[in-house]
C-alpha cells in the first residue's frame, strides 16, 4: 500500500505517522508543507502546494494523510484526489482559528474523510463541510519517546518539570507551586510573564525538542501538564502520551473524556483545581513507590492502546472500508 503523509517538519506528529505507516509495511513518503517556513508567504506557499501536487502525481499514493494542513490552498486536495488517492485530514487543533487564527482550516469539504483529536468538534467539522468525521485521539511513537533511564536506576535532578509553551492557565496553575523545585522549559514564557513573577526564576534557557525530552522526563519526579482550552472532550495533547511512553510519572488536569482513554489515579494522576494541584504535588512527592506504580501502568497502557501504530491501523481501516464500498 502506498501512503503519502503531508505535514510539518521532522520530529513532529506527521513524521511519526509516516514512520508508523512504514512499520505497517506501507510504502510511504512524507512531504513538509512548512518547508523553510515557505508557508508564511503567499508566493512560496503557492510553490509548495504545486510541489505537493507534483509529488502525489508521480508517487500515485492510494492513501493521503494530511496532519492539520492549514496552509494547503483550495484545490490542492482536489488535484491530489484526481490521482485516485483517498484523502484524510487529521485535525489536531480547534479548526476555525478561534485560538490560533493562522490555524483555520478552510478546505475540509475537499477531503474524503476527517478525523479529529477531540470529540467535541465533530458536529462543527460536519458544519464546515467535512463529508465524514470521527474521533481519533493523538498518540505517540514509542520508538522515539522511550525510557532512557530504567525506573529502578533513576536519580532525580528535578522534583517537578513542565515542558511546553506558555498559556495564562498554565501560569496561574504553576504559580501555586512556585516555591518548589520546579523547572519550566518552553517558548514564550519569558515574553509573557512579569519580571517579578515567582515563576521567573523557574524558567530554563535550554530548548528541548523531540526525543531529547525523554531523559528530562525520566529525571523528573513529577512531570506536570495542563492542556490547552481547546481540549474539550478527550483532546489529549502530545505531551500526555510522550511522557507516559518514557515510563515517567504524569500529573495532568482532569477534563471530559480523559477517563475514557486512561484509568485516572492508576495510569496517570489528575487534578481539578489549583488547590487540588498543590495537594497532589505534595502527596506524590511524598509517595515515590506510588509514583513508580502509576508510571509503569501508564507506560503499559500506552503500548497496549495509544501508539501511532494503533492510530495508523484505524486510518488504514477507514480507507479499506471506504474503498470496498465503491
Amino acid at each position: 500500500m502506498k501512503v503519502l503523509v503531508i505535514g510539518a517538519p521532522p520530529l513532529t506528529m506527521s513524521k511519526q505517522c509516516a514512520i508508523a505507516f512504514q512499520r505497517e509495511e506501507c510504502e510511504t513518503k512524507h512531504v513538509n508543507y512548512r518547508f523553510l517556513q515557505g508557508h508564511r508567504f503567499a508566493w512560496t506557499n503557492k510553490l509548495i502546494n504545486k510541489h505537493i501536487i507534483s509529488v502525489a502525481e508521480h508517487f500515485r499514493p492510494e492513501l493521503v494523510l494530511v496532519v492539520k494542513g492549514e496552509k494547503l490552498l483550495p484545490g490542492t486536495i482536489l488535484a491530489i484526489k484526481k490521482t485516485g488517492a483517498f484523502t484524510i485530514n487529521w485535525v489536531i487543533d480547534e479548526p476555525t482559528g478561534k485560538y490560533h487564527p493562522e490555524g483555520k482550516l478552510s478546505n475540509l469539504h475537499e477531503y474524503d474523510h476527517v478525523v479529529c483529536f477531540d470529540n467535541s468538534y465533530l458536529p462543527l467539522l460536519l458544519q464546515l463541510g467535512a463529508p465524514a468525521a470521527e474521533f481519533l485521539p493523538i498518540g505517540v511513537d514509542e520508538t522515539v519517546y522511550t525510557e532512557k533511564i530504567p525506573l529502578a536506576e533513576r536519580t532525580y535532578s528535578t522534583d517537578i518539570c513542565f515542558l511546553g509553551t506558555y498559556t495564562p492557565e498554565r501560569e496561574k496553575m504553576f504559580t501555586a507551586i512556585a516555591e518548589k523545585n520546579l523547572v519550566i522549559y518552553g517558548p514564550n514564557w519569558k515574553k509573557k510573564i512579569a519580571q517579578h513573577s515567582p515563576l521567573a526564576s523557574k524558567l530554563s534557557s535550554t530548548t528541548i525538542k523531540g526525543p531529547n525530552a525523554c531523559a528530562y522526563f525520566n529525571q523528573t519526579k513529577i512531570n506536570i501538564n495542563q492542556t490547552h482550552s481547546q481540549a474539550q472532550d478527550g483532546g489529549i495533547n502530545l505531551r500526555i502520551p510522550e511522557i507516559l511512553a518514557t515510563k515517567s510519572f504524569l500529573l495532568t488536569n482532569n477534563f471530559k473524556g480523559l477517563s475514557a482513554l486512561f484509568e485516572l489515579g492508576k495510569e496517570l494522576a489528575t487534578y481539578d483545581s489549583p488547590e487540588d494541584f498543590k495537594q497532589k504535588i505534595e502527596y506524590y512527592l511524598a509517595h515515590p513507590e506510588e509514583r513508580d506504580a502509576i508510571a509503569t501502568a501508564g507506560y503499559e497502557r500506552i503500548l497496549k492502546e495509544h501508539t501511532f501504530r494503533h492510530r495508523i491501523r484505524k486510518l488504514i481501516n477507514i480507507f479499506l472500508t471506504a474503498t470496498q464500498k465503491k
